[in-house]
């Protein structure tokens, strides 16, 4: 298998609706910052994606596995090769999530 088609499978797991596998795909996730480093910088997009939005999910366990696993990506992935772009993906990310929270929730007023 390549990296690629890991990442999607990883990717997916993520995603998936059972809360316990996606906290194995997010435990997953920073144990693959902690062992490649800089070199997972390429596939980056997806996975920070995907770890901010389940940082912030109700269920409590996956909050922390996410958090844990963003705190591995920083501690791991040196800032200099990820650039400030990592910085400004998360931030744009985080008020695009909030502009359609803020849009969800004004639908049920």
């Amino acid at each position: 298998m390549n990296k690629d088609t890991i990442i999607s499978l990883l990717v997916k797991s993520l995603k998936n609706p059972r809360s316990a596998v996606c906290k194995t795909g997010i435990m997953t996730c920073a144990d693959m910052f902690k062992a490649f480093g800089d070199k997972i910088i390429e596939f980056l997009d997806p996975l920070l994606a995907q770890l901010l939005l389940k940082s912030s999910q109700d269920k409590r366990f996956v909050c922390d596995a996410a958090e844990k696993a963003l705190v591995a990506l920083t501690t791991w992935v040196s800032p200099v090769d990820a650039g400030p772009s990592v910085e400004e993906r998360a931030i744009l990310y985080l008020e695009a999530q909030d502009r359609v929270t803020k849009g969800a929730s004004l639908k049920w007023l």
